[in-house]
């Protein structure tokens, strides 16, 4: 009653919701077998979809968001969950003053993208400080960041970002562990890194794997910090079917919808096989 309930609260939001994604869904899809293109469009209904795929620029421009996506998500994962254990173990009195960690997710993801700028380009303020600290030799040898083939300040971006957010999410979890539970632990021998993967880890489990869902497919089809901090070439997925979409012609519009409706099918089977491969590990290890 309680799920009927909350459902029929939340139905005026999400009915038109439900709508509008289906009915977009549907629009991209009939575009990309060329159903409603302009009438100079002559291909087939898989002719959009031969032609992405032969296109060496789509390849390039996916491994390159791939790259991007695993380097942020799996970078955050680990920093996160560092950062966790450690406020976890924290005094009580203590872990208030943590709290300036959520700071980064209340930023607007434009506004992160703006202060890696404001950080570490050539002119930035960390090669300042290290002209002005350290040396001018030490401000000319210090790394591109900005603008590389490597996307490493889009990784950065999103690891400021997204840390937090797994912290936050584990932290939950984390503190729900009784305080006992670790204390045999470590009665019985077990270091600090051992007490994690035996007692912590496998509570966490659920939580990292919904959280690297969300954050790989967002990564994956972001568009506001790749575009501000990202490269031409190589770029990510995204801002390539934006420049197609507003700066071709309409009679490309088939082969742009046909990149959006192959990133969505590969998201789809992303989350089919992620989610298939943890549960059956979770099984194996329950069973032993």
């Amino acid at each position: 009653m309680k799920r009927l309930s909350l459902a029929a609260h939340l139905a005026p939001l999400l009915i038109p919701f439900a709508l509008f994604f289906i009915y977009s869904l549907f629009m991209t899809v009939a575009q990309s077998f060329g159903f409603g293109a302009v009438s100079d469009y002559r291909g087939g209904i898989f002719h959009s979809y031969a032609l992405v795929l032969k296109d060496p620029v789509f390849v390039r421009n996916g491994i390159f968001s791939l790259w991007i996506s695993l380097a942020s998500s799996l970078g955050s994962i680990l920093l996160g969950s560092l950062l966790a254990w450690q406020i976890r173990k924290l005094p009580g009195r203590l872990q208030i003053w943590t709290s300036v960690y959520r700071l980064p997710i209340i930023l607007p993801h434009i506004t992160v993208a703006f202060l890696i700028l404001f950080l570490f380009s050539n002119r930035g303020m960390v090669p300042a400080l290290a002209y002005f600290l350290v040396s001018p030799e030490a401000a000319e040898s210090f790394p591109e960041l900005i603008y590389n083939s490597m996307g490493w300040s889009i990784i950065l971006a999103y690891l400021y970002k997204e840390v937090p957010f797994v912290v936050l999410m584990e932290l939950t979890v984390l503190r729900q562990i009784p305080d006992d539970r670790l204390t045999t632990a470590r009665m019985l021998g077990a270091g600090s890194w051992r007490t994690y993967r035996k007692v912590v880890l496998p509570q966490l489990r659920t939580v990292i794997n919904t959280v690297f869902i969300i954050l790989f497919l967002y990564s994956l089809g972001a568009f506001d910090i790749p575009f501000i901090l990202g490269m031409s070439k190589p770029s990510m997925l995204s801002i390539r079917i934006y420049r197609l979409y507003f700066e071709s012609d309409l009679v490309n519009r088939p082969l742009v919808m046909a990149r959006l409706t192959l990133m969505f099918l590969f998201s789809l089977g992303f989350i089919f096989i992620y989610l298939k491969k943890t549960r059956r590990q979770q099984s194996e290890e329950s069973k032993v």
